[in-house]
Formats: C-alpha cells, structure tokens, sequence
C-alpha cells in the first residue's frame, strides 16, 4: 500500500502522464510495423507464385537440354553459375527492427562459346531469375518473421500499460486523493471548532 501523501500523489500522477505517453508511442510504432508488415506479406505472395514459376521454368530448361547434353556438362554447368554469383547482405533498422535486405550479382556473365545448346543459355537465365526471386523470398519471409513477432511484443507491451499499470495508478491516485480530502475536511472542522471555542472563551 503507497503512503497517501502529496509528493506520492504528485509522483503517481508524473507516472500516469509516462504511462500514456508510453502507450502512445507504442501505438505509433505499432501502425508503422504493421504498415511495412502488410507490404512485406504481398510481396511475399506475389513472390511466391513466381518462385514456383520460375522453378517450373528451369526445370524445363534443364528437361530439354538434358536430350542433347551429358549430365557431366550439366553439373559442369552448374559449378559454373554458381561460382559466378556474388551475394551482398545489409541490415535495415525499422523502430529496432533489423531488416536484411539482400541483393544479388553476376561477378561475371556465363558465354556459350561452344554454341553447344540454346538450352544452356536457358538453363543460365532461368537459374537466375530463380535464384534472384528466391533470395527476395527469403529476404521478405524473414521480415515478416521479425516484424510479426515485434508486433507481438509492442502488443503485450501495450496491453500491460493499458489494461495494468494504467488501472493500478489510476486505483492509487483515487486513493490518495480520497484520503487527502479526508484529512482537509477533519483539519477544516477541527479549525472551526478551535476557532469557536477561542470566541466564546474572549465573550465570557
């Protein structure tokens, strides 16, 4: 139980103004979360059909070269591309929210010199054009991982200030101020009746 004084009512009415500040700029950050949040989850949707189209659209690729070329070239092919891409990685803070944005190069373009097959000049473009969408897949998935489990915390966090400790200050001012009213009216009435008792003393 708090001691109902005035610095304590003055103390517990800083902290509400805190609280509510608090709760506030939770709120904020919580539309701004959800804002980029929504984004993120249609991209990822959209994403996600042209990742399995692009899938579809290598696999053909590598179906129809694999009728002219050994599975030997087709591997060698596969070294080849890979070791031509580059991958960079960065961090975007959104209100403590780390963000990866990831992007992707080609250190150096792949040539049939052979003129082997025009399904090898498939194979290549269709590999990355996958490997690009996959990694903003993974990129956006991730995002909407941590910004879903922000929101979560922001939530709770907000939930606690709005629905506990708002109430509990609240409770204790109400408290507070009922007992200092108490004290005002019996130090009211006890003036009165000295100050009454000090006149009829001076007329007798």
């Amino acid at each position: 139980m708090i001691e109902p004084t005035r610095m304590n009512l003055i103390l517990m009415k800083n902290r509400l103004n805190n609280v509510i500040k608090s709760s506030n700029i939770l709120d904020m950050k919580r539309k701004v979360l959800l804002d980029r949040f929504f984004k993120y989850l249609d991209k990822l949707k959209k994403e996600r059909e042209e990742e399995n189209k692009s899938i579809d659209r290598l696999y053909e690729a590598y179906f129809n070269a694999s009728a002219f070329l050994s599975s030997f070239r087709l591997i060698q092919l596969a070294y080849i591309i890979n070791s031509n891409v580059n991958v960079d990685y960065s961090i975007e803070k959104l209100m403590g929210v780390s963000l990866p944005n990831i992007k992707s190069e080609i250190i150096s373009k792949y040539k049939n010199l052979l003129f082997e097959s025009l399904s090898l000049d498939d194979i290549y473009n269709s590999y990355y054009n996958m490997f690009n969408i996959t990694l903003k897949y993974a990129e956006n998935e991730y995002s909407v991982r941590e910004l879903a489990l922000e929101l979560d915390k922001v939530k709770r966090r907000m939930n606690a200030l709005r629905y506990i400790v708002e109430p509990t200050i609240r409770k204790n001012i109400k408290i507070i101020n009922e007992h200092l009213e108490e004290i005002e009216k019996s130090d009211f009435y006890m003036r009165k009746h000295i100050k009454n008792k000090l006149e009829r003393n001076k007329s007798n």
